[in-house]
């Protein structure tokens, strides 16, 4: 039979949809109507148009990942130029300011310093100001300390910046610091110089530069003469003796420590003035942790926070300090050269906690130690006692250093 409209006549048997779709693998079947196309296919069968693929998606993604990364790149490299002076030696002084850096909450944050530096102590000499001039930096040591030169005498300085933006309490506490270290003066201990301002913005606390560094560093560069190695124990008990003795109200020192004690060209230790600003140090000071190479001089009594008598506890720091000038050998070396400052920190303090007391800083059966005279041993070991009560004070103590001087005992 025929359909109702005019249609070329196959046979219902011979229009099979399903054989020609799979013959011709299509899937709209079109059959030729009055000289135009009729898909007698279902619609629902017509493919529709891909949307984005696969990998158009992907290089989406990427792109804008890209464009993020520049932008954050683009932030960083900007914030690091604002502050490229800090990195630069010799950037920060009278002739470079970096005051068009400064946003608002910065310029009002250093104008309050510089308020404060002009006005703390106007008629106080131990802030002594010395004019930006006279200053010129050289390089940064670390952190805040940086080297320089006093141009008018042609001498080499170290100086300590206060903190930037740091807020009113903490360059109050600078300032007071300074005060406190200013009062200080013995050929012991580092000269302070006084303050001054470079940059327009930077407070710095001034002394005197000590040219080979800290007594640690010199041991372990250069051979020492018992000669010399009992002048330095002679220095550094000169000092302590000073501080302990001074009226009305002794100064502890507090930590001390070899890498604390500087010094000079003609080998005279001094104290780091730096380290005497205790209103400063209280306000700033951070937890210390293992392996901060910094307990190896602690009294027990420190380490178990049980201390009463702080000239004691110094005592015991300068067992440490003469058993390392004696020796020439940091303390522990041994125990750090085997495990490292960290598991030699716990393994210290594992020790006092147990009721065990310190072990000793030195190895008793080194050849170094064993070379030492006997007087000086015995002296190692009574400031070193476990009781604070039974440690020499430093006046003993010095007064034993100046008779070994006198015998003359050479090594």
């Amino acid at each position: 039979s025929y359909n109702s409209i005019d249609v070329w006549p196959f046979p219902s048997e011979v229009l099979d949809m399903d054989n020609l779709a799979t013959m011709y693998m299509i899937t709209p079947l079109s059959m030729h109507v009055h000289g135009s196309l009729h898909d007698v296919a279902d619609c629902s069968a017509i493919p529709i148009s891909p949307g984005p693929s696969a990998s158009a998606i992907t290089t989406l993604v990427v792109v804008s990942c890209i464009a993020s990364l520049l932008v954050l790149v683009a932030i960083v490299v900007h914030r690091r130029s604002r502050h490229a002076t800090d990195m630069s030696p010799g950037a920060l002084n009278s002739n470079s300011p970096d005051d068009d850096f400064y946003g608002i909450d910065e310029v009002y944050a250093t104008t309050q310093t510089m308020s404060k530096f002009k006005t703390a102590g106007a008629n106080d000499a131990s802030l002594t100001k010395i004019p930006a001039a006279d200053v010129q930096l050289a390089r940064c040591l670390g952190g805040d300390i940086w080297m320089g030169e006093m141009e008018t005498a042609n001498v080499r300085i170290v100086l300590r910046r206060a903190p930037r933006f740091a807020g009113d309490h903490i360059t109050d506490s600078f300032f007071q610091g300074v005060k406190e270290m200013a009062r200080l003066s013995h050929p012991n201990l580092v000269t302070y110089m006084g303050v001054t301002c470079l940059s327009g913005t930077d407070i710095y606390a001034v002394a005197e530069f000590m040219d080979k560094g800290s007594l640690i560093s010199v041991y372990q560069a250069m051979p020492l003469t018992w000669e010399v190695q009992l002048d330095m124990a002679t220095d550094v008990v000169e000092a302590i003796h000073y501080l302990h003795t001074l009226m009305p109200i002794p100064v502890p020192v507090e930590h001390l420590r070899s890498s604390n004690i500087l010094v000079s060209s003609s080998f005279a230790c001094k104290l780091n003035i730096f380290n005497f600003m205790a209103s400063y140090k209280a306000s700033t000071m951070c937890k210390e942790m293992y392996g901060n190479n910094q307990l190896a001089w602690r009294a027990p009594e420190v380490l178990k926070n049980e201390m009463h008598n702080f000239l004691a506890a110094d005592m015991y720091s300068l067992g440490v300090v003469l058993a390392e000038i004696g020796t020439a050998t940091r303390p522990f070396d041994r125990e750090i050269s085997e495990v490292g400052t960290v598991h030699t920190d716990v393994w210290m303090v594992d020790s006092v906690m147990a009721g065990k007391g310190v072990p000793l800083p030195y190895d008793p059966k080194s050849s170094k130690w064993m070379a030492l005279p006997e007087e000086f041993q015995k002296l190692v070991h009574a400031c070193l006692h476990l009781n604070p009560t039974k440690r020499p004070n430093s006046g003993i103590v010095l007064q034993r250093l100046k008779t070994l001087k006198m015998e003359g005992i050479e090594l």
